[in-house]
C-alpha cells in the first residue's frame, strides 16, 4: 500500500500534525518550530500546511523519503 497525503491524496507523502496546548494567532508560529528543529532540506519540502478552526494546531504534509528523519527528530 502507497503512502498518500491526507490533505489531498497525493501519492509519496504523509500528513503530520501539531497540537498546541493554547490557541495561536499566526501560522508562522508553526512555520517557525519546524524551521528551528528541521533541516532546510525538510522544512522546505513540507506542504499543504492548513490550520485547525481552533488555531490550536496544524496539519501539514512531509514527503515519503524525508519522513523516517521527521519521526526522529519530533
Amino acid at each position: 500500500m502507497q503512502h498518500r497525503s491526507l490533505l489531498n491524496g497525493q501519492e509519496e507523502c504523509v500528513t503530520f500534525q501539531i497540537t498546541m496546548v493554547k490557541a495561536f494567532y499566526s501560522i508562522s508560529l508553526i512555520w517557525n518550530i519546524l524551521r528551528r528543529y528541521l533541516p532546510e532540506k525538510i522544512s522546505g519540502n513540507i506542504r499543504g500546511m492548513r490550520v485547525f478552526t481552533d488555531n490550536t494546531g496544524a496539519c501539514f504534509d512531509v514527503s515519503v523519503p524525508d519522513m523516517e528523519r521527521f519521526e526522529d527528530i519530533f
